[in-house]
């Protein structure tokens, strides 16, 4: 990657100064790096709405950053590397933090690849665990009808916890 050309240093301060908001809680400040019609994807975050995608503005920050769940008091976002190609910007990022309600989500790690527009953040693809993420949040808003097609799956299995061993029957 040519992470010399002008373009390229431009693309990643844009984006350093809005994760550095994001990153202590500021909302409204970072919202501001995204144009209205940013396309934002959490890759391995099916159980958010609309399977992680989240096509303007107004939905990433209602559907999305608008969740608060994060005591932002307890919360350290560490950038660990950036790699910048033109307008894309490669963001690594480990999370050290505590939800509102006190459960801890440790040393999780990010990467997001963002594209910087005119000066403006149009399209963000976020890589995460979601199995930490899920558990972490608590958050379960898959639609019921994906709920009742899970239900259908399962009737009549029991997971591996909850089936008699051989050795104790």
């Amino acid at each position: 990657m040519d992470t010399h050309r002008p373009e390229s240093e431009t693309s990643r301060q844009l984006v350093l100064k809005a994760w550095a908001h994001l990153a202590v809680g500021e909302m409204a400040a970072f919202s501001e790096y995204l144009d209205v019609n940013v396309h934002w994807r959490v890759i391995g975050a099916d159980f958010l709405p609309n399977d992680g995608r989240f096509p303007s503005k107004a939905i990433v920050m209602q559907d999305l950053l608008g969740m608060s769940v994060w005591d932002y008091a307890q919360y350290k976002m560490t950038i660990t590397r950036t790699y910048a190609d033109g307008p894309h910007v490669v963001l690594e990022f480990v999370v050290d933090a505590k939800t509102k309600d006190g459960r801890r989500y440790p040393n999780a790690e990010y990467a997001v690849v963002v594209k910087v527009k005119n000066a403006l953040i149009v399209e963000v693809r976020e890589y995460v665990d979601g199995i930490r993420a899920r558990n972490a949040l608590s958050v379960d808003r898959t639609s019921t009808a994906t709920n009742q097609v899970s239900q259908k799956k399962n009737d009549g299995c029991q997971d591996s916890a909850s089936r008699p061993r051989p050795d104790r029957m």
